[in-house]
């Protein structure tokens, strides 16, 4: 990595975990799209599975009946096999900084940072292939129809081919975009350096809305799920929540002393993490906290949502786990 491209990485993660920021005022009221009846009732959480991967534990995502995870810093996937008692595979050692997976059309895709490269792993095979050059990729996406990454050197979304891996960059009207999540059609870009989120119209391939300005600067992570865009702040202890449609933006608050740096959704749960290893639950109709939180572990880098439950990843101790409601 150049120095100009290093800076610029150093400049978005530290706007991440900057200061400064606006109080939260006048959201609006949240409508629910969930039904309700389909969701179980408050209840504790509990820790399911714990399965050792190895230190650096970090972003996740899954396919079919695996989990899959990386170790950006050790340059090393692994697969956690979740039918029956969930296991770790042996790693999948590819090098350089693997900092994004997405899963889709029975691949997983990744983002290496440090080695300029998009690359393609069979889920069913295992083989892995170098799909496309792209300058400091720090997150991928993939639709039915297409593969996204998003490059932090230029701050360009390239939508690839996802076999050939053949595309063209578009500049993205966020500074710093540094994750993306697909919903109703677009690709929603967070920007690290302005806390913007901005729709990308996949039909017609261009950015033909404008964008949507967080609460607050600050913002851990973005995730799709329940009809919604959410996106979790940190500083502002609480959730926000875009309308894909109407761009209104609503906020939820996490539970007294909780900030949450990650989020993952299903249909029933938005789920929070907290830097310090602990998940806890939210109706995303309500708003109301199902539970109270439960630690996961001593760190918390990713969620992802998994039938009915959430796997945190703790980069500390090296593990992944699986939180379920206890009812």
């Amino acid at each position: 990595m150049t120095q100009r491209r290093w800076v610029a990485f150093v400049v978005a993660a530290l706007l991440l975990a900057g200061c400064g920021d606006r109080a939260v005022r006048g959201a609006p009221a949240i409508e629910s799209t969930v039904p309700a009846a389909a969701c179980p009732p408050a209840s504790p959480l509990r820790i399911d599975a714990r399965v050792r991967v190895g230190r650096g534990a970090g972003p996740m995502t899954v396919a079919g009946d695996r989990l899959w995870t990386s170790r950006p810093a050790a340059g090393v996937l692994v697969s956690v096999g979740l039918r029956a008692t969930p296991r770790a595979a042996r790693p999948v050692r590819i090098g350089g900084a693997p900092v994004s997976l997405a899963a889709g059309l029975g691949s997983i895709y990744v983002a290496d940072r440090d080695r300029d490269r998009i690359l393609r792993l069979d889920s069913v095979t295992g083989k892995v292939v170098r799909l496309a050059a792209i300058q400091s990729p720090v997150k991928v996406a993939v639709s039915q129809a297409a593969l996204f990454a998003i490059s932090l050197d230029d701050g360009a979304l390239h939508r690839l081919d996802p076999l050939t891996g053949v595309g063209t960059p578009l500049a993205i009207p966020a500074l710093a975009p540094i994750d993306a999540v697909l919903e109703g059609g677009d690709l929603w870009i967070l920007g690290g350096g302005d806390g913007g989120v901005s729709p990308f119209d996949e039909r017609r391939n261009a950015f033909v809305r404008a964008g949507v300005r967080m609460p607050t600067r600050v913002v851990g992570a973005i995730a799709a799920g329940a009809g919604a865009v959410w996106a979790a702040l940190p500083t502002a202890r609480a959730v926000a929540r875009i309308e894909p449609q109407t761009l209104s933006l609503g906020v939820l608050r996490a539970s007294r002393g909780f900030a949450p740096t990650a989020v993952a959704v299903d249909g029933c749960s938005v789920w929070l993490g907290d830097s310090d290893g602990r998940v806890e639950r939210i109706d995303p109709a309500t708003g109301r906290t199902l539970g109270r939180p439960v630690r996961s572990g001593t760190a918390l880098a990713a969620l992802v949502a998994d039938r009915g439950g959430v796997w945190a990843s703790d980069p500390s101790d090296g593990t992944v786990v699986r939180v379920m409601p206890a009812g």
